[in-house]
């Protein structure tokens, strides 16, 4: 099937899932079109084997310094009991859960890589749920500039108003905000060696 200007594959039975899905062609990821027209690379982009061999480290690392898959699991289920109360307190009104579901994601995720997480009302907490608002709102945005030439991404960057300006802000913010744990991180290992 043409899906814009890039040929897809689809897969709508059970036998054709079953007999393609264990290939090792299908287990990559799909290639990220939009990432590489507005140069937004990074670990999120990965593809193919890297992909894979990072995947294996990543769940490597996080089963050796006691990440088990029930602590996470526990972990999230904790953080989805608190956005059901939450919400139960607003009395069946409605209300737009973008900021409750975004604060809740933040939370596991850095309880779950950073080991720690910011109240609500902190500065960082903020700019940390500022920054994945703005990627969610590029990423959910159905634009047509997807299928536009890489030399449009350049100067759709550069202007304020567009999906790709918020998804590069947003994205440099969360990098920025890695960045500085791994500052922390570093300063308190080069305290103790």
């Amino acid at each position: 099937v043409k899906y814009g200007m890039v040929n897809v594959v689809v897969l709508n039975n059970y036998a054709s899932i079953k007999k393609w899905l264990c290939h090792s062609a299908f287990q990559s990821r799909l290639r990220n079109v939009s990432s590489r027209n507005t140069g937004l690379f990074g670990v999120v982009t990965l593809n193919g084997e890297a992909w894979r061999e990072n995947r294996r480290v990543c769940l490597k690392l996080l089963r050796e310094h006691g990440w088990k898959q029930e602590n996470i699991e526990e972990q999230i289920q904790e953080e989805l009991q608190y956005l059901c109360s939450e919400l139960t307190k607003r009395n069946g009104f409605p209300v737009v859960i973008n900021h409750y579901l975004t604060a809740s994601i933040d939370k596991c995720i850095m309880k779950t890589l950073i080991g720690e997480y910011y109240r609500i009302g902190d500065p960082r907490r903020r700019l940390l749920d500022r920054c994945m608002l703005q990627v969610g709102r590029g990423l959910s945005s159905s634009s047509l500039i997807v299928w536009a030439p890489s030399w449009l991404y350049t100067i759709a960057g550069y202007l304020p108003f567009s999906t790709v300006h918020l998804l590069k802000s947003g994205y440099r913010g969360l990098v920025e905000f890695v960045n500085e744990k791994i500052r922390e991180h570093q300063a308190v290992l080069d305290e103790h060696t």
